[in-house]
């Protein structure tokens, strides 16, 4: 898509037939990533849970390494809010942040694996 999800809340209001169309086009272009955005944050709460109770090395503080994907979460819900002149570099920014989230992330559910296989 081209825009995020502030074109819909600070449109004009348009009551024509191609209003609507493009209401509802924008909407379908921005639905797999709230999807995404949904998983991941109920994904990143588990991981942490575990991360914080379970896991082989159990961190003494909250906010531990299994906490990042929580961060990149936000930063993905975040570029996707913004308008048509800032989304085409707030949500690649945010997809960008949310993809090194998940691979520091993978690194820590290795040590975990090594870990356990000792």
């Amino acid at each position: 898509g081209r825009t995020g999800w502030w074109k819909l809340f600070k449109r004009e209001l348009d009551d024509t037939w191609e209003g609507t169309v493009w209401t509802i086009h924008i909407l379908l272009s921005l639905v797999p990533t709230a999807v995404l955005i949904f998983c991941s944050f109920f994904l990143s709460i588990a991981l942490w849970r575990y991360g914080s109770n379970s896991s082989m090395v159990v961190h003494s503080s909250c906010l531990n390494p299994w906490f990042f994907l929580m961060f990149g979460t936000m930063a993905l819900a975040i570029g996707q809010l913004f308008y048509e002149t800032w989304y085409p570099i707030t949500s690649n920014v945010g997809l960008l942040i949310y993809t090194i989230t998940l691979l520091v992330l993978m690194r820590e559910i290795d040590k975990d694996i090594i870990t356990s296989n000792v």
